[in-house]
This record gives C-alpha cells, sequence and structure tokens, in this order.
C-alpha cells in the first residue's frame, strides 16, 4: 500500500511537472513577441532598450497598450516614461 501511494504521488509530481512545462513553451513565445514589440517601439521614441530587463508583465503590457493609441509619438513617448518610472 505504502509503495502504491509513493508510485501514485510520483505520477502525480511528473505529470504536474509536464503541464507546467508544456504551459511555459506556450507562454514563452508570447512573452518573447511582446518583450520584441515594446523594445522595437521603446528603440522608435527614443527610449533606452536596456530598461526592458527591469519591466514587469503589466508594465509591458501597458506600454503595449500605449503604442497602439493614436497619440503623437512625443504623447506616446512621455506616457510609456511614466510607466517605467513608476516601476523604478
Amino acid at each position: 500500500m505504502k509503495t502504491l501511494a509513493i508510485a501514485l504521488a510520483t505520477v502525480a509530481a511528473l505529470g504536474t511537472a509536464g503541464a507546467v512545462s508544456a504551459q511555459d513553451n506556450l507562454v514563452a513565445p508570447a512573452l518573447s513577441m511582446l518583450e520584441i514589440s515594446v523594445g522595437n517601439a521603446l528603440n522608435q521614441l527614443g527610449i533606452d532598450e536596456q530598461v526592458m530587463g527591469a519591466l514587469t508583465l503589466a508594465q509591458l503590457g501597458e506600454i503595449k497598450g500605449i503604442l497602439s493609441t493614436t497619440d503623437d509619438p512625443e504623447q506616446k513617448k512621455q506616457d510609456v516614461q511614466r510607466v517605467i518610472d513608476q516601476g523604478a
């Protein structure tokens, strides 16, 4: 009985690890695309891309939202800089 419990626990742990790994495989490319998109936009706005390493996923999302507006580039730059400064 004890062996069965250990075997079931092992299978459950391995199954969970596989599920997390599969989820990571789906999330990583999307995150990379978001980071590349925001990085390119920061470059176009004249903002140093070095800040990318310090940004949270929420900040990346907020910046992506700002970039999709029709505001003029200077307003976008100010809004993006505000998000970056709030995270610092």
